[in-house]
This record gives structure tokens, sequence and C-alpha cells, in this order.
């Protein structure tokens, strides 16, 4: 007399198309979550970045009593204060505007790539603005 009770190997199909809409929800819930994380990352470098370019213009001016002229792109930046650099390439920096005699600037980090859109800048007097980029920002005061 044979085996009656077959010995199951393996998965039907049926329980490999579930197990695949289980990782498929999963997914879905968790690449938003990881989406605004890479961006509140990205925004947090940027507001350090405009930071220490603050700290390049104002040891500029302890050195030649003058502030760097203004700039279109981020390269043109670096060059003009020797010794900065953005800590990632998700904005490009600038310096808007200067006036030596008042001792006045601000600079400016605007969003590119997936970043576009965001814009952060700063004044001499700590003045920050930032309209809360992709709905969060601690730049703003």
């Amino acid at each position: 007399m044979g085996n009656t009770s077959a010995s199951r190997h393996g998965f039907t199909l049926i329980e490999l198309l579930i197990v695949i809409a289980i990782i498929g929800i999963l997914a879905a819930i968790a690449m938003p979550s990881y989406t605004n994380y890479i961006r509140k990352q990205e925004l947090r470098a940027a507001e350090s970045s405009l930071a220490s370019m603050t700290l390049a213009m104002e040891n500029r001016y302890m050195q030649s009593f003058s502030y760097a002229a203004a700039t279109t792109t981020t390269a043109d930046s670096q060059s003009t204060l020797t010794g900065w650099a953005p800590s990632q390439n998700k904005f490009d920096y600038i310096i808007l505007t200067k006036d030596d005699s008042a001792r006045t600037y601000t600079l400016q980090a605007s969003g590119t790539g997936t970043m576009a859109g965001c814009t952060l800048s700063i004044t001499e007097s700590n003045v920050r603005s930032g309209p809360g980029c992709f709905g969060f920002s601690s730049w703003s005061e």
C-alpha cells in the first residue's frame, strides 16, 4: 500500500503572490518616509554650508576690509571665498549683494535637481529666510 499523505515541498503560487503583495505594501509606505529623510538631511547640509559661507565672508572682511563681490555660481563663490566649500552639491551657493560701506551682504542657496524650488538665504545680521522647503526647515526664524 502506498503513502496516502503526499508531502509538499515549496510554496504555492497564491502564497508567493501574498508575500509579494505584502512586500509591495511595505515598500509603498517606506519610500515617502525615506525620501523625506533624505531631503531633510540635504536641507540641513545646505544650512550648514550657508553658515560656513558666512564665516568665510567675515574672515575675508577681517583680512581685507571688504566683502566678496557678487557671484553667480557655486564655483565662483568657492574661488572668491578661499577655504570655503559646500558640503554637498544639491544647492547652488551665490553671493547676491554686498555693500562694503554699510557692511551688508546676502548669501543664497538655491536647490538644484531633487531640491529644486527650495531657496535659503542669510544676511550679515544673521537674518535667515527660507519658505520651509518641502514642508520642513529649521532655517526660517
